[in-house]
């Protein structure tokens, strides 16, 4: 699952938030001893800088634990929930808050739970997200590291070729799956001629688990009835997955090659569901999908479908039709041109305008057209079904 909280933005219109700032105001919840408490004042301290100091760049930030600074491209692995956008941060300079909830004692180290929101003019507020962040002592001062340290520190480990598997303790392995997954992964990775790099691959029981691990207790869009989703963190190559998945989550492993092709724009979905394999996208496979966008169609002729990245976006919180519509497009270009048509289709940009213009340019359709080419090419699938292929 890719889809992205981009509606953060609709529903956030209705707030009247501040411009662009790289402030963010931070304070403490009422109960909270950081007069007589000297560890929960330096803790309080470190994270009030440390949420103003730049936390969505990539640098050395000195609030941070060395030994995840040198294991993480990008070390704030919250910074990197690719399903906000912007990320969290991201919002919160724009106008956002952050409340520190509590600091609790954890062994050797204190947890900081915290919730970054917005506020109405009316003083109700809007949450965004509650996080969870260890402050832990090093050289004598407190430093923050991620909650998925230590989290799936009791978590089993296996390592399949280039996958490092980290498992929940009830997942029962599956080593077929995970070798499967490995010869997928080689086999992508040669199409496009992409070096092999180790994946780190966390396998929780469920969406709500992925979020724990990674230290969300809430952010927008958790709790949905379709409880089982994955994520790919290109910044630092990892993927989450889910117990009914397991091993060989093809949708995420596809987003691990597409970092050479950075103008794919919504073909990157296209392929990701494409290959999906039997969950391609919301854990069933493409043929379902567009089963569901063309029964959908019919009982609504009056979509338009020359506007389907703007307009047709979303049908329910199963399907997603700009995935269904881009796989579409993705398999038309391996049939007429195998790889190289499909690199092509990756080359255009990430605007939507440049997808308009490379679906004109590749394959002869212009925008006007788009309507009834997609209706037939739906209809006819969802009918035929699809026979995918890699070449």
């Amino acid at each position: 699952m890719k889809t992205k909280i981009i509606l953060l933005f609709f529903l956030l219109n209705g707030l009247s938030y501040k411009a662009i700032s790289q402030k963010i105001q931070v304070t403490l919840a009422a109960g909270i001893d950081t007069t007589n408490n000297n560890n929960k004042k330096e803790i309080f301290k470190l994270w009030e800088n440390y949420l103003n100091s730049y936390p969505d760049s990539t640098y050395n930030n000195p609030y941070w634990v060395e030994f995840e600074k040198r294991k993480y491209t990008s070390f704030d692995l919250i910074n990197n929930a690719g399903f906000l956008s912007p990320s969290l941060y991201g919002l919160s300079y724009r106008g956002g808050k952050n409340v520190v909830l509590s600091i609790t004692p954890f062994g050797q180290l204190y947890q900081i739970k915290s919730l970054f929101y917005f506020s109405y003019p009316d003083k109700s507020i809007y949450p965004l997200a509650i996080v969870n962040y260890y402050a832990e002592k090093e050289n004598g001062n407190y430093k923050l590291s991620n909650f998925i340290s230590y989290h799936t520190s009791g978590w089993q480990k296996r390592n399949i070729g280039y996958f490092n598997y980290i498992f929940h303790p009830n997942h029962p392995f599956d080593i077929y799956k995970a070798n499967e997954a490995n010869e997928y992964y080689m086999r992508i990775s040669k199409l496009f001629d992409v070096n092999l790099d180790t994946i780190d691959y966390y396998i929780a029981e469920n969406c709500d688990k992925i979020f724990e691990l990674q230290g969300f207790d809430f952010v927008v869009g958790i709790g949905s009835d379709n409880n089982l989703c994955g994520f790919y963190d290109a910044k630092n190559n990892i993927i989450y997955s889910n117990t009914i998945v397991g091993e060989d989550y093809r949708h995420e492993i596809t987003h691990s090659i597409l970092k050479k092709f950075p103008n794919s724009g919504i073909f990157h979905l296209g392929i990701v569901t494409y290959w999906g394999g039997e969950n391609a996208h919301f854990n069933k496979p493409l043929n379902y999908h567009i089963k569901r966008v063309n029964d959908y169609l019919k009982k609504h002729p009056e979509i338009n479908l020359n506007n389907f990245i703007e307009d047709f976006y979303q049908l329910d919180e199963f399907t997603s039709p700009h995935y269904v519509i881009a796989a579409i497009f993705c398999h038309e270009a391996i049939e007429k041109g195998g790889i190289d048509k499909l690199k092509k289709l990756f080359s255009y940009g990430n605007e939507n305008v440049d997808s308009y213009k490379a679906i004109e340019k590749e394959f002869g359709i212009k925008r006007n057209s788009l309507n009834n080419y997609l209706r037939q090419k739906i209809s006819y699938f969802a009918t035929h079904g699809f026979e995918v292929k890699f070449q």
